[in-house]
């Protein structure tokens, strides 16, 4: 299996036209091909792709809201 990974702009008509060209590993015929589409995130500063930046993003879920922290992490090694 070969993976090409390739930048596009969508247009405003939502009208895609690829022109890739294969490695000549890839054989003639037919062949399956798997398009995954996500948008193209932002280039962060160096500081915000830290990890510290998650810091306290959990204290308001519901896993994590009113429990016992010794508890939850026991709870979690015991699945384990």
């Amino acid at each position: 299996m070969n993976t090409i990974h390739q930048i596009v702009t969508v247009s405003p008509d939502r009208r895609l036209l690829l022109d890739v060209v294969l490695p000549d590993s890839m054989p003639v015929g037919q062949a399956d091909l798997l398009l995954v589409l996500s948008p193209k995130a932002e280039k962060l500063p160096l500081a915000a792709r830290s990890v510290l930046h998650l810091a306290g993003r959990l204290k308001n879920s519901k896993t994590f809201r009113n429990a016992d922290p010794v508890r939850l992490q026991k709870a979690m090694r015991d699945e384990w």
